[in-house]
């Protein structure tokens, strides 16, 4: 990873393409161009929808149909996210365990290609609809119309050109990956210091700012509220992004167990809020759904346990549910500590 040529790839606006003596800068596109490529849209749009091309969701129901996608396979990438998260986690709590933590980060890296398998089901043939190639003719545009010469002259290329072009500018895209290691890094970090005290960071205004410099500059935001917040993770989280995703998956979690906590408190009277269990009705389903998430983490694992138990055994007495019969055993183990406690 070439930090300092992304970087200043970034800083300039422009990628350098130079073969067979000729030598081009390809420009990131700024609000005008962007607003200008939107004609092209409209008009490659209105052709394909002439031509009797399909829309997208004439797509959709031409997946559901040949069975290619159901909404099923998106609750899948979505149950799959949620397992990622809890790795993510977990790569943070055991970011000192380096063995361990590989072992962490290679199933991560599963699962997210895993994802990335059901998502892209849905995203089958889109580049045969109007609306898809409408958006690959607007971006094509953009890219062709950002070449020009040293002198900043604009150029006009051929058909093998512009191909090339084309395939150079996806294999050079610079990942999420790279700009939040440039953020975090130097010479950057220094840069960003040193704009935020003077100011005239990329000399124009944010509003020109290219899809990269924007980028940058949240991430570079990002990393300073780490440093800024009072328990901020070790260097060496902040240096892996899976770690970091885990510290800021926790800390996402932390507040949504005491919002959860606060509402309940709010909605129940304290009397009732005390109980370990408390019973709603719901009216439909959605509400059903709310109320699920008012319980914490341990309430819906213990949700989950139940109603395995139930599924498995039919009728299930209460006392024999894995979390009550532990519960009851913690209390007659406290009892019988507080009674050889009383002998003495």
């Amino acid at each position: 990873m070439n930090i300092e040529r992304d970087l200043y790839r970034i800083i300039t606006g422009r990628l350098q393409f130079a073969r067979d003596g000729l030598f081009l800068y390809i420009k990131d596109p700024d609000p005008e161009l962007k607003l200008r490529s939107y004609i092209i849209y409209d008009e490659v749009y209105e052709r394909c929808m002439e031509s009797g091309m399909m829309v997208e969701k004439e797509r959709l129901n031409m997946l559901v149909e040949k069975n290619l996608w159901t909404p099923l396979d998106d609750r899948e990438a979505d149950r799959i996210s949620k397992e990622i998260e809890d790795y993510k986690l977990m790569a943070f709590e055991r970011y000192y365990k380096k063995k361990e933590l590989v072992n962490i980060k290679a199933k991560i890296r599963r699962l997210e290609e895993e994802k990335i398998g059901f998502i892209s089901k849905k995203y089958q043939y889109t580049d045969l609809t109007c609306e898809g190639m409408a958006e690959q003719a607007r971006r094509e545009w953009i890219i062709t119309n950002s070449v020009c010469l040293k002198d900043g002259t604009k150029y006009t290329l051929d058909s093998t050109e512009e191909e090339d072009i084309l395939d150079y500018c996806m294999e050079n895209a610079i990942s999420n990956e790279k700009i939040r290691a440039i953020a975090r890094n130097e010479p950057w970090r220094s840069m960003w210091l040193v704009a935020n005290k003077v100011g005239d960071l990329f000399n124009k205004p944010t509003t020109e700012y290219t899809d990269y410099q924007t980028s940058l500059c949240s991430y570079s935001i990002m990393y300073d509220n780490i440093y800024q917040s009072p328990d901020y993770p070790p260097d060496e989280v902040i240096q892996d992004d899976d770690c970091l995703d885990g510290w800021f998956i926790g800390q996402r979690r932390d507040r949504e167990e005491n919002r959860k906590e606060k509402n309940t408190k709010t909605l129940f009277s304290q009397n009732v809020a005390r109980h370990q269990e408390i019973f709603v009705m719901a009216q439909n389903e959605e509400d059903a759904k709310n109320i699920n998430e008012m319980n914490s983490e341990r309430g819906k694992q213990i949700i989950g346990q139940r109603a395995q138990k139930i599924e498995e055994k039919g009728r299930v007495k209460q006392g024999e549910f894995d979390d009550v019969a532990q519960a009851e055993q913690l209390k007659a183990n406290q009892m019988m500590l507080e009674k050889l406690r009383g002998r003495k």
